[in-house]
């Protein structure tokens, strides 16, 4: 009877170790199975991260702006403004752009660049200002506005840098253009502005490659370069853009590019585009459809978690 009873005592001590080895396994799975939760979430929320917009204001409302692909920076507020730009890398430093705006005057019409006598506007003689920058829809957005002229309002750079791509936009907008600017029927506005190449030698002009299809202007410059212009503008007030206007581009050997506007009353929007390759260019479409995205890696990182988690 002893002996049967000391076998039983036995037996339930060995059931409880062996649920208390059961509990401890199962306390160590639950674990590990939360601190492996907590590191993926820790790497999908800094790979989330690392996109967001970087903004530094420096001088005079001037801005250094990254994202995940590009470094732009902004200057000329009290002076004309200029666009800085590269590729952003953690390695070697890439080339970088300039874009400085110069001239704008009147031409006989959208289809030359020739000045109209008596109509040039040297751009650094306009009273330039910069508006607070915020950060809206995952984009910076920013106003650049010269004004100091009688014949007209302003001219406006509505700059939108979005998290995440190698690409920008500048939209121009010339406002209050009407019978006391224009000296001829038929006559265009013409924007010139110059693209440099910023390198170890300093600034130097930049080739100039012009595309033209359908419904744009692709301009390459440079090794990595290239600006995307529409052939149409509108009215600013035309909210269902119910009347275009002609857009042409023009290039020049020395790194100047000049957009023409048909002859309109009030002012008017258009919105060129900036970019950066991440090869050297060799046709504009076929280099961005060999183009794939950073973001895609944070993307992919992030799936990779969820489904490691699902299957834990």
């Amino acid at each position: 009877m002893s002996k049967h009873r000391t076998r039983s005592v036995s037996s339930r001590h060995d059931l409880k170790s062996a649920h208390g080895t059961t509990t401890q396994l199962s306390h160590s799975a639950s674990t590990m199975k939360n601190t492996i939760i907590v590191v993926f979430s820790i790497i999908a929320f800094l790979l989330c991260a690392v996109f967001a917009l970087e903004v530094e204001e420096f001088g005079t409302g001037n801005l250094r702006v990254t994202n995940d692909r590009l470094f732009v920076e902004i200057v000329g507020n009290q002076n004309v403004p200029k666009f800085t730009f590269r590729r952003f890398t953690s390695g070697s430093p890439t080339v970088s752009y300039r874009v400085k705006f110069q001239h704008l005057y009147e031409s006989a019409n959208v289809n030359t660049i020739q000045r109209l006598p008596a109509t040039q506007i040297a751009l650094p003689s306009l009273r330039w200002s910069f508006s607070d920058w915020k950060i809206e829809d995952k984009k910076l957005h920013f106003t650049i506005t010269g004004t100091g002229r009688g014949d007209f309002d302003s001219v406006q750079f509505f700059v939108h840098i979005p998290e995440e791509g190698d690409d920008f936009k500048f939209d121009v907008r010339l406002n209050g253009f009407g019978s006391n600017y224009w000296t001829s029927d038929a006559g265009a506005v013409v924007l010139g502005y110059k693209i440099q190449e910023l390198n170890a030698n300093g600034e130097e002009d930049v080739s100039l490659k012009s595309i033209e299809n359908n419904s744009r202007y692709e301009v390459e410059f440079g090794r990595r370069g290239y600006l995307v212009v529409e052939k149409e503008a509108y009215l600013t007030s035309d909210q269902n853009k119910e009347r275009s206007f002609d857009v042409r581009v023009f290039t020049q050997g020395n790194g100047m590019i000049y957009n023409t506007y048909e002859r309109f009353a009030g002012s008017l929007t258009h919105d060129p585009t900036l970019g950066y390759r991440e090869e050297d260019n060799e046709g504009l479409n076929e280099a961005q459809t060999n183009s794939a995205p950073q973001s895609g890696v944070a993307f992919t990182a992030i799936l990779a978690s969820v489904a490691l988690l699902w299957l834990w």
